[in-house]
């Protein structure tokens, strides 16, 4: 073994970082006074877990860092690293120390303790740096002491002090070992005086131990009897919570129906409400136009008798002057064809007139000899006018009198025609309305009732539900109270109240147990009977950290993918006398919690 490298960084005198390689043999290293040759003696001390400052050549610690020079700032950290070589082996041992830190120790790149270093130095022949390292003038100081003193250190050097420590140690324990042996004699004679006296001590222990175990035994009949009674009380209770929740639902669903006819009729309620405000405006406006109508109606009444009146008087003048055209028809034929005659010449005259007319200029020299003719039709053509005009004057006054009367008449009938249906579709518009009114009432009223009755029943309904909710809750309390330890009792009502949001189930209620076979499996389950099954661990978590948080206490849990069920069918016969069979066959469980209870259960035989 040698050392084959050192590695120095902010070391006393060595600012920044010196490495020196050292081959196999011997080395040594020269140079002036103040060089640092005796600071990397120092080095390997303390890489080597020296912590003497005498042996150091330090006051403190601070004095093991490079403190500066012209050229190199002060250092904050000292560092020394040494590499042990033998056969190929290499082991590296780096010290650090840094300022407000302390020292760090380091070996093959792994921090260790001080202490741990000697295992290291053991291995590699380095038991001690005393045995490594002279000092300067130690060999004189030597030569120079007593004979004991000069024993002390040959001894060191040859490694003879650590054999008597060795020596002394086992002294020591050999001592210890003594003296335990002296206590333990004396305890075993004290236990063995005491012997007699203890002896009847002792009858009287196993007597009070069978009288405890007799009291166990009634006790647990005591709780089986009271078991018993509180599961009857517990089967009826579950009766009635099972007919309240029946009721419960079918309130629940009665009050479900109501609620949303109530809603639907609430939302029916602003629609006949504006149709209503809508139809009293119509009927209002209806109304203003009813008045208008029945004014303008009365007018037109007015004006139809007096119309039927004027009518009346002339018809009895239409028939006095019938009288007197059938009188004068006779006159008006006979003048009617004189007229006609006259017309015809008229007819006649013109178109000779226009001819004459056509040809006056080429007739004109034939004027004079027809001038007479001509005055003579001109004397004849004024006679028939005259009496033609006449003729036209009478039959124009009488059938200007007729057709004036004849379209009064018809005016009035006409305007009483239309009055007559513009009153009617006014008075149908107004039977409509008031109808349309009267059904809208009547709904808006019929909804109003609804509502009404519909929200008295929702309040009793909901006082009922609450009551009996109450009453339910009150119920399960108290048969919880009685049959459930504490912090079981809290999981079950936080898990019935919504607060615990995972599914659990205790064990005895998971299982359904005839009466023959209660008190053997209660025995046999004892506290397990109060053990939580959950489908997991998360469920699990959940549950404790509830109790943690409400303060109630701890409860054990067997989650399903934890349980691993037993299934012993088979294993042993069951035609002795007085084997009734196993227990997993003669209960039956809830489904979801199988697996859990045949973990318990699935083993278990009944005799």
């Amino acid at each position: 073994m040698y050392i084959g490298r050192i590695l120095l960084k902010g070391f006393k005198s060595f600012g920044g970082t010196h490495e020196l390689l050292l081959p196999p043999g011997i080395t040594a290293i020269v140079g002036p006074n103040g060089s640092g040759k005796s600071n990397i003696l120092d080095a390997l001390r303390w890489a080597l877990g020296e912590t003497n400052p005498s042996r150091l050549r330090i006051l403190r610690q601070n004095d093991l860092l490079f403190h500066g020079s012209p050229s190199l700032p002060p250092s904050s950290s000292a560092e020394v690293l040494i590499q042990l070589r033998s056969a190929g082996a290499v082991c590296s041992i780096r010290r650090r120390w840094v300022q407000d830190e302390g020292s760090h120790l380091f070996v093959d790149g792994e921090r260790v303790r001080l202490q741990d270093l000697e295992d290291v130095k053991r291995r590699w022949k380095l038991e001690g740096d005393r045995f490594a390292f002279i000092g300067q003038g130690e060999i004189a100081e030597v030569i120079q002491q007593r004979p004991a003193q000069r024993r002390a250190h040959l001894e060191t050097l040859f490694g003879i002090d650590l054999y008597r420590k060795r020596r002394e140690d086992a002294a020591r324990r050999l001592e210890d070992a003594s003296g335990e042996m002296v206590r333990l004699k004396t305890l075993k004679a004290e236990l063995e005086n005491r012997r007699g006296t203890i002896a009847p001590l002792v009858v009287q222990a196993q007597k009070a131990k069978e009288i405890s175990e007799r009291l166990e035994k009634e006790y647990r009949r005591l709780y089986w009897i009271k078991r018993t009674r509180a599961e009857g009380i517990i089967k009826a209770a579950q009766g009635e919570i099972d007919r309240l929740q029946g009721e419960h639902l079918n309130c629940r669903f009665w009050e479900s129906g109501w609620t949303r006819k109530t809603e639907s009729i609430e939302k029916t309620v602003p629609e006949l409400e504006s149709r209503l405000l809508e139809l009293e405006e119509n009927i209002d406006i209806a109304g203003k136009k009813l008045g208008a109508f029945q004014k303008e109606m009365f007018t037109l009444a007015a004006s139809v008798r007096e119309g039927r009146s004027q009518r009346l008087r002339l018809e009895s003048d239409q028939k006095e002057r019938d009288e007197i055209l059938r009188k004068r028809e006779k006159e008006l034929e006979d003048a009617i064809r004189t007229v006609e005659e006259a017309l015809r010449a008229e007819e006649e005259i013109i178109k000779e007139k226009k001819r004459l007319d056509d040809r006056q200029e080429a007739l004109r020299l034939e004027a004079s000899r027809i001038l007479a003719k001509a005055r003579d039709l001109e004397d004849r053509k004024s006679r028939a006018e005259a009496e033609l005009g006449k003729i036209k004057a009478r039959l124009f006054k009488s059938g200007s009198y007729f057709r004036e009367m004849r379209e009064i008449l018809g005016e009035n009938d006409r305007t009483a025609a239309m009055v007559r249906a513009e009153l009617k579709k006014t008075i149908r518009e107004k039977d409509r309305m008031e109808s349309r009114l009267s059904d809208a009432s009547r709904v808006h009223g019929d909804a109003y009732a609804a509502c009404r009755e519909n929200a008295w029943k929702l309040q009793a309904l909901r006082r009922d539900i609450v009551k009996m909710e109450a009453d339910v809750e009150e119920l399960q309390d108290k048969l919880q109270s009685r049959t459930y330890p504490p912090p079981l009792r809290h999981l079950l009502a936080a898990k019935r109240l919504g607060r615990l949001k995972v599914e659990l189930c205790p064990v005895v209620d998971a299982i359904n147990c005839p009466d023959n076979l209660s008190r053997a499996i209660e025995a046999f389950l004892g506290g397990r009977q109060f053990w939580v099954l959950v489908e997991d661990y998360e469920a699990a978590g959940i549950c404790i950290e509830h109790l943690k948080e409400a303060g109630a206490g701890r409860s054990t849990f067997l989650t399903l993918e934890r349980a691993s069920p037993r299934h012993p069918a088979g294993k042993l016969p069951l035609t002795s006398e007085g084997i009734l069979g196993w227990a997993a066959e003669m209960l039956s469980f809830e489904k979801k919690w199988e697996p859990a209870l045949l973990h318990i259960l699935g083993d278990l035989l009944v005799v």
